[in-house]
């Protein structure tokens, strides 16, 4: 059964010094590569569409400076403890694919599309958000992405210095969702995670459990 709604059950707000610091040395890098490249527009790309949200905007864009790294907030669907633990010490690009798999390459994927962060949402079993699912909202610095259509491995047009993400466009391609992923886990600061239910038709949909290796860490189980 497909959710038709997503209800927000609790929302965590994180104000990390550390990883921040690590956010905004890395922001900066990407707007001076920008500088470099004098590629801050981006103009043959759509921005993502949470950035049509005022609220998400006004805390992007600078009144004096605007936005010179493409900062944007984008989606992250995950399980309630493996949220927490990233709100604590942000992503592992090392152990990218391990949930989801690597379509564009072995990086953090994010979503513009609440909908599609939800496919690599999971729930928690017992604990104190038993049955719920996760999404982390982040801040990401975005940069100059590299646009494809079909699928590869293009880390290295990030490495390269030549872009600082991948916009892999299923949306063009196939008419599905739009995915960023990014390769450096300090252009991402995981700012919120909102624990919810899925419901269709005002009824909660009973989560599909499915088995996990006990021995598993938090870690291993993010949904990257």
């Amino acid at each position: 059964m497909l959710a038709d709604r997503f209800v927000a059950v609790s929302c965590i707000r994180s104000e990390h010094p550390q990883l921040w610091d690590n956010f905004a040395k890395r922001r900066q890098l990407v707007r001076q590569n920008c500088d470099a490249r004098n590629t801050h527009d981006n103009d043959d790309v759509p921005p993502p569409k949470t950035m049509q949200c005022e609220a998400f905007r006004s805390r992007c864009v600078h009144r004096t400076v605007g936005n010179p790294a493409n900062q944007a907030y984008l989606f992250h669907g995950t399980n309630p403890t493996a949220a927490v633990s990233i709100l604590g010490r942000s992503f592992t690009v090392d152990l990218a694919g391990k949930g989801a798999g690597t379509m564009f390459g072995p990086g953090v994927y994010m979503a513009e599309s609440s909908t599609k962060a939800d496919e690599y949402s999971r729930d928690d079993v017992g604990g104190e958000y038993d049955g719920m699912y996760a999404l982390l909202i982040c801040r990401v610095a975005l940069g100059r992405p590299f646009v494809t259509l079909q699928g590869g491995n293009f880390a290295d047009k990030v490495s390269s210095g030549e872009f600082d993400c991948v916009l892999g466009d299923r949306e063009k391609a196939v008419g599905t969702f739009r995915e960023f992923v990014i390769f450096h886990e300090e252009s991402i600061y995981p700012e919120y995670a909102v624990f919810y239910r899925r419901e269709c038709e005002g009824q909660v949909i009973a989560p599909l459990r499915v088995l996990v290796p006990t021995e598993e860490s938090p870690e291993q189980q993010q949904m990257i």
